[in-house]
C-alpha cells in the first residue's frame, strides 16, 4: 500500500488525527505568509532594502530558537510554581526490578 493511502485510511479511520493535521496546516500557514507578506510590507512602508529582509528574517528565526529553548528549561519550573508542585532535585533514577531475579534451576532429566 502507498504511503498516500495509508495516511488517507489513517485519517478517515482515526478522526483526532484527521483533526490534528487540520490544526497543524493552520497553525503553521501564517509562517509561510510571512515570508510573502512581510518583505513587500517592509520595503514599502519601512523603507527597509531587500538586503536587510534576509537578515532581519535570520534575526527572527534565531531568537526563535533560543527562545524555545529557554522555554524548555524555565517552563516546567513556572508550571510548578503555578499548580505547586515540587520539581525533582535530582533526575531519576532506573527503578529496581520488581521481581529479584531468579536463579537458573538445576537441569531435570526426564
Amino acid at each position: 500500500m502507498s504511503s498516500r493511502r495509508k495516511r488517507r485510511r489513517r485519517c478517515s479511520t482515526h478522526p483526532k488525527v484527521a483533526v490534528g493535521c487540520v490544526v497543524r496546516i493552520i497553525n503553521t500557514a501564517p509562517e509561510f505568509g510571512f515570508l510573502v507578506f512581510l518583505p513587500t510590507f517592509f520595503s514599502k512602508e519601512l523603507g527597509f532594502g531587500e538586503g536587510r529582509w534576509p537578515t532581519l528574517l535570520a534575526v527572527i528565526h534565531g531568537t526563535n530558537v533560543f527562545c524555545a529553548g529557554g522555554a524548555a528549561f524555565v517552563g516546567p519550573a513556572i508550571v510548578s510554581i503555578f499548580l505547586g508542585l515540587k520539581l525533582p532535585d535530582e533526575p531519576a533514577q532506573a527503578s529496581p526490578p520488581a521481581t529479584p531475579p531468579v536463579e537458573p534451576a538445576a537441569r531435570v532429566r526426564a
